[in-house]
């Protein structure tokens, strides 16, 4: 399979949506690098900004602009190269995904792109799989909420921010420096967000589908809801090899949750729901009551702000072992307190204002500089 000059392929790191991702190695200077290469359609390589392949490059446009310290955040991309005759390169879609239109087209498709960016050392998933994530929990936390702060504040919104697109290098120097909010803290760790396909931007000629997404991650921070529930809450199918509770939809499990705690505990249900008020406002009590009068949101737009999510988020915040117990599945806890989980939902608008608590309440150590 022939790719970008110079460049030799090692061996395969992983599979997702479209693609894979492979080892690489400079056959000039022996550097080793990340290599996605992805299944496209023919005309993708004429840049349009209604096309997830741009949204994924021009984020990396708008991350080469950063300071340097902050490039550090994200993936730093050396080249890419559409390919309209990869035919050698064979892609089936996974296990998890339904077959589309769209899949068939992509695993049909000779036209591939290829992406070249840095590699780094792991990931979250694999801290957080083998209990290593306790050493570095806060920094680790911190560092996220930066790289969605950096995000935010330029009006790009992630949406893909699981615990396998959270990655690390091990850090050589002794402080992590978040310019933009004029401090360093100490970590053995710099972790960096990946992953862009999913990455919304206001100036995007975007669908119906991506403007629900966009719109509600600015009313709600959806980018902070998704990392509580799969990371904090570790609700994510490949922490916990969950799959037989979530299968391929996990909104089927919050659902089930929700539903659960509105006619079996009416009590922690009015205190669930006293808390949603309070945090997004009176707007959301008609979610409330569609959820209460047993609405089913049948429109396939996936990966929208739910009620149902938010209701289910709480029962694993305030009561674990009871969403254990409605799922059947065996107890685990989550990574961080109540306490804390509760202040970020409260202050989910505000992710400096978050930073600036874990900094303090469990004394992160930190410099401010000048």
């Amino acid at each position: 399979m022939p790719i970008l000059d110079n460049y030799n392929i090692i061996k395969l790191l992983g599979e997702g949506y479209s693609g894979k991702v492979y080892l690489i190695v400079n056959t000039n200077t022996n550097k080793k690098y990340a290599l996605k290469r992805q299944k496209v359609y023919p005309d993708d390589w004429i840049k349009k900004l209604n096309n997830p392949i741009w949204y994924e490059l021009n984020l990396f446009k708008f991350i080469k602009s950063l300071d340097k310290s902050d490039k550090n955040f994200f993936m730093k991309k050396y080249q890419h190269k559409f390919d309209n005759n990869c035919s050698s390169f064979v892609w089936t879609k996974p296990d998890y995904m339904p077959e589309t239109k769209i899949t068939k087209i992509l695993e049909a498709s000779k036209s591939c792109l290829d992406i070249v960016s840095d590699l780094k050392d792991g990931d979250s998933l694999y801290l957080i799989k083998h209990n290593l994530i306790n050493k570095v929990l806060y920094s680790f936390i911190i560092q996220f909420l930066y790289c969605l702060y950096i995000l935010h504040n330029n009006d790009y919104y992630h949406y893909d921010n699981n615990s396998g697109n959270i990655c690390f290098v091990k850090n050589k120097k002794k402080y992590i420096t978040m310019k933009q909010l004029n401090i360093k803290i100490k970590s053995k760790y710099q972790f960096s967000l990946i992953d862009y396909e999913s990455t919304l931007h206001k100036s995007y000629e975007l669908s119906n589908r991506d403007n629900i997404i966009y719109q509600d991650n600015i009313k709600y921070n959806m980018d902070l809801s998704i990392f509580i529930q799969k990371v904090l809450l570790k609700l994510d199918d490949n922490i916990l090899d969950t799959k037989n509770m979530f299968g391929v939809n996990s909104f089927k499990s919050f659902n089930l949750v929700a539903r659960y705690i509105y006619n079996n505990n009416k009590k922690l249900y009015n205190i669930i729901k006293s808390k949603i008020i309070d945090i997004y406002g009176s707007n959301i009590i008609s979610k409330l009551k569609q959820f209460e009068y047993g609405y089913i949101d049948n429109n396939n737009i996936s990966r929208v702000f739910k009620i149902e999510n938010e209701i289910s988020q709480f029962v694993a915040i305030l009561d674990k072992k009871l969403f254990c117990q409605i799922l059947g599945i065996n107890y685990f806890d989550n990574l961080i307190n109540s306490d804390d989980l509760l202040y970020m939902k409260y202050h989910y608008s505000d992710l400096r204002d978050i930073i600036t608590y874990i900094i303090n309440t469990h004394k992160v150590k930190h410099i401010i500089l000048d």
